[in-house]
């Protein structure tokens, strides 16, 4: 018989004669209660006949022992004075406590009663106790309590002592490691600081019976909250927590204290609340005197929140002692995130209030109003630097003719159809340009295309802008693809996409913050209204679009859409956080949206961006832009508007699609002025351009923002004011003797009513 199981019994021993039928007892085995063990042992002794003092043993059953447990005993001396292994630095270093627990519903039932939205998560709380825990037994040596669930290992590994509030102190890093297939995955980490000293500073929810500690609940609309709350209430509502060790906090106390701050962040329930979980805690504070509280004592918890960002929200949440109005916890810093969106579902989704926001609604809007209302979007920084499009204008220009001396040298050998009309365009650019008066802001005259030490300079005061970089990396290929050499998309997808951060640069985000804040007044009047983006393309629109509705308003229904849907994959990735509100669909607006099974009409805005220029019949396009419209909706179009520009067809007239335009009036670009656009919508079914808004008002102007209205069929099929309209008189209305007497008074008002009948009836001007 051995103490422990384990040294004999792994030896294997055999029993030699007379001793063959000898067995093996221990007073320990791993696994099984101690008192369990000894009882069996004893047994199999009397069974053995050996002599066993049953009387002694069934003791505690009897007459209550006049013996007494010693407490308050020294701890066993160690003798640390001989060192009997030289423990290397490396080792010192990595040395640090280790837990191992298996945490299982059927232990710790109160588990099941921590849910969030449906889903159950262990508790932050109960990871910051096991680090209590930890520090406290460390400080205090002495060893905790041991169905298959998760292996999880705490580890505390000790650092240097500190000195906080003229006291020393331990600080202690903790680590919590669950097992995963192959591997120990950490999920929290953190630091604990134990004080030595007794200087302490002033300072739908679906949880169940163990965690609904909230009592006597306040809250205010400014995010704050307070609530009572009895740390020693778990001991009624956990089962045989009679057997459990004792705690300085329970995991189910400590987060009641936590729950108050969803009690604040959504004001007591008035605001729906995400799932949110605890993601960093600046600083956690304990007092040791929670130890000596007795059943029923409460503290009054205090938590304040301050908005942080879309996601985050940092709380400080304090505790008092109701009877000394101390200080005995402290959060300060303690951030929750957001893993969940607000969007409900099913027959419970509705909302239990609403903040009630005035703007003026945009059909009571005069052009001017509207026109001021998208330029209120804009700050300072917004508005593009006219020296700066000056200068990239000429740089353009510089390069156009680089490659007009090399081409007239016969060094450049130019073939594709759609090249030599760009190689005629640019010579009618360079001629303009030679031919003008016209002086560049921060040039104190023209300078010569030809100086190139000039434009070296020039380029490198310009930097690394997203203009710029496009616009260098197509001047110095420029030959090579007038030649056939280069494809021109290489250019624009090379080196991360030059046209992606062209399009997300200067050239477009004035207009396109204006874009969104009309759109941003069209939907507060209608939050359901469908919103389609021909041409997304890279997404450069609908970033500035979305991200705006998202701080303020929302949509029904935002539909992204380009010819090719190559663009789609990124663009998901790019704006994954509207997927609920997204949808991406293939079309090409140059063909009947009816046969694209696209249900018209459908959609109250059409945005366009740089994209409607380049098809082959601009009033076509527009007509099937209209029929994706209902009555009333609006189009929002962004568009170069300057014919006589040079940064847009220095680039994009490489493409053939450049050239697509049939129309006479374009047949040397396919960009129309405000005028040509105002015609041309008039002609589609639209109002023409009631809103436009240039990004330069000098000769640096190159994009619009035009917004119209698409007019009813049956407005637009009143006869025109120009139309002829005779109007028969009978003789008997004029009863006068010779032609020139007037007519009698009545019969000439009836005149009168005719005309005023007619007026209103085909809204003519007589």
């Amino acid at each position: 018989m051995e103490p422990c199981e384990g040294p004999l019994k792994s030896q294997s021993l055999r029993p030699a004669p007379p001793f063959g039928d000898a067995s093996y007892d221990m007073t320990l085995q791993n696994g099984t209660h101690a008192i369990r063990t000894m009882l069996e042992l004893i047994g199999r002794l009397h069974c053995r006949q050996l002599p066993v003092d049953l009387n002694m043993i069934n003791a505690s059953w009897g007459a209550p022992s006049p013996r007494r447990t010693l407490v308050g005993l020294p701890p066993y001396p160690f003798n640390h004075s001989q060192s009997s292994w030289l423990e290397s630095q490396i080792s010192q270093n990595y040395r640090f406590a280790k837990w191992r627990h298996i945490i299982r519903a059927s232990e710790l039932p109160w588990i099941q009663d921590h849910a969030f939205n449906g889903t159950e998560l262990y508790p932050a709380a109960g990871i910051m106790v096991m680090a209590l825990e930890a520090a406290r037994q460390m400080a205090d040596p002495g060893l905790p309590p041991c169905d298959r669930g998760v292996e999880v290992q705490f580890h505390l590994r000790p650092e240097t002592k500190v000195r906080i509030d003229s006291s020393i102190s331990d600080r202690n890093t903790f680590t919590l490691y669950q097992q995963c297939p192959g591997e120990w995955v950490e999920i929290s980490r953190g630091t604990i600081v134990t004080h030595y000293g007794n200087d302490e500073p002033h300072y739908e929810f679906g949880f169940g019976p163990a965690f609904q500690g909230l009592q006597d609940v306040h809250y205010s609309m400014d995010r704050e909250a307070t609530a009572v709350i009895n740390p020693s209430q778990w001991m009624e509502k956990v089962k045989h927590s009679d057997l459990t060790q004792d705690y300085l906090i329970h995991p189910t106390a400590l987060d009641a204290f936590l729950q108050t701050t969803a009690v604040a962040e959504s004001r007591g329930t008035w605001t729906p609340l995400r799932t949110m979980v605890p993601t960093r805690i600046a600083r956690f504070w304990i007092s040791n005197q929670l130890l000596a509280h007795t059943p029923g004592h409460t503290l009054r918890a205090l938590t304040t929140a301050a908005v942080r960002g879309y996601r985050e929200t940092d709380f400080t949440v304090t505790a008092y002692d109701h009877s000394t109005q101390q200080c005995q916890i402290l959060f300060e810093g303690y951030r929750s995130t957001a893993v969940t969106s607000l969007r409900l579902a099913g027959p419970e989704a509705f909302r239990v209030g609403f903040d009630v926001e005035w703007r003026p609604d945009v059909d009571l809007l005069t052009h001017s109003h509207a026109a001021a209302i998208c330029t209120s979007a804009l700050t300072t920084a917004d508005h593009p630097n006219p020296v700066a499009a000056d200068s990239m204008e000429v740089i353009c220009l510089h390069h156009l003719g680089r490659v007009l001396r090399e081409f007239e040298g016969g060094k450049l050998d130019v073939r594709a159809p759609h090249m030599h009309r760009y190689l005629s365009w640019m010579r009618s650019q360079v001629a303009a340009y030679e031919a003008s008066d016209l002086t560049f802001q921060g040039e104190c005259g023209k300078p010569a295309l030809d100086d190139t030490a000039y434009f070296d300079r020039l380029a490198v005061a310009l930097g690394d802008s997203p203009e710029m970089q496009l616009y260098n990396s197509v001047g110095s290929d420029l030959n090579r693809v007038l030649g056939g050499e280069m494809d021109p998309l290489e250019i624009r997808y090379s080196d991360g996409g030059l046209a992606e951060g062209f399009y997300h640069g200067s050239t477009f985000a004035a207009n396109n913050k204006r874009a969104a804040a009309y759109i941003d007044r069209l939907v507060h009047k209608e939050p359901q209204a469908n919103i389609l983006e021909i041409g997304a393309g890279t997404g450069g629109s609908t970033a500035v679009i979305l991200d705006h509705l998202a701080a303020r308003s929302w949509c029904g229904r935002y539909t992204y859409t380009d010819v090719s849907p190559g663009f789609f994959p990124k663009a998901a990735d790019q704006f994954h956080r509207y997927a609920s509100r997204l949808e991406f669909k293939v079309l090409d607006i140059e063909k009947d949206p009816t046969i694209q099974e696209f249900s018209l009409p459908k959609y109250d805005v059409v945005v366009a961006s740089s994209v409607l220029h380049a098809t082959r019949s601009i009033e076509n396009t527009l007509r099937n832009v209209h029929q994706l419209l209902k009555p009333g909706g609006k189009l929002i179009l962004i568009e170069p508007c300057n014919p006589n520009t040079t940064r847009i067809p220095f680039v994009f007239g490489l493409l053939p699609g450049w050239w697509l335009g049939s129309e006479d009036s374009r047949s040397g670009g396919p960009l129309l002025s405000e005028q040509s656009w105002d015609a041309v919508l008039k002609k589609a079914g639209f109002d023409g351009n009631e809103v436009c808004l240039r990004d330069f008002p000098g000769h640096q102007h190159t994009m619009s923002l035009i917004i119209t209205t698409a007019v009813s069929p049956k407005t637009q099929a009143l006869p025109s004011s120009r139309q002829e309209i005779i109007i028969l008189v009978p003789k008997r209305v004029r009863t006068g003797t010779s032609p020139g007497e007037p007519a009698r008074r009545g019969n000439s008002q009836e005149l009168v009513l005719l005309r005023w009948l007619l007026m209103s009836t085909y809204a003519l001007k007589m």
